[in-house]
């Protein structure tokens, strides 16, 4: 059983002593160790990524060196994402603009399939070569800027 004492300063709370270097635990309403725990896990859960629905590819995980083919196919399907919401963005537009709009999408294209085919002469496509198509496009393709 533990010895008790009066508190300095303070006769009437009786607090039990503690030897100095024994750990019993956390003290009673202290719970140190479940809040370290937690925190220590939530940045690990923060980074994990939703399951991809099946049947569907998940593009952040492309692998690099990859063919030219594979390469040639995820940039497609990118323009053509790329066109729909284009298309959608410019239907409540008036007739004049959308024409405006489409010319410019037209000529982005041709600008990053000009780019992607210089990438794809040697039949491979590396991460770096890859992301200077990415960065041709977001600079043609999206008005605003980072």
């Amino acid at each position: 059983m533990q010895a008790s004492r009066t508190q300095p300063g303070n006769s009437s709370v009786e607090r039990p002593l503690r030897r100095e270097g024994r750990d019993d635990g956390p003290r009673p309403g202290h719970n140190d160790g479940m809040r370290v725990t937690l925190l220590a896990a939530t940045p690990v859960a923060a980074r994990t990524q939703p399951p991809t629905p099946a049947g569907m590819r998940d593009d952040r995980d492309a692998k690099f060196p990859m063919t030219a083919a594979e390469f040639r196919e995820h940039v497609s399907r990118h323009l053509e994402k790329a066109r729909a919401r284009m298309e959608e963005r410019i239907a409540q537009l008036p007739a004049d603009q959308a024409e405006a709009r489409r010319a410019h999408f037209k000529a982005a294209v041709a600008q990053i399939t000009a780019k992607v085919d210089e990438v794809c002469g040697d039949g491979t496509v590396t991460k770096e070569e890859a992301e200077a198509v990415h960065e041709l496009s977001r600079s043609l393709l999206h008005h605003h800027k980072d």
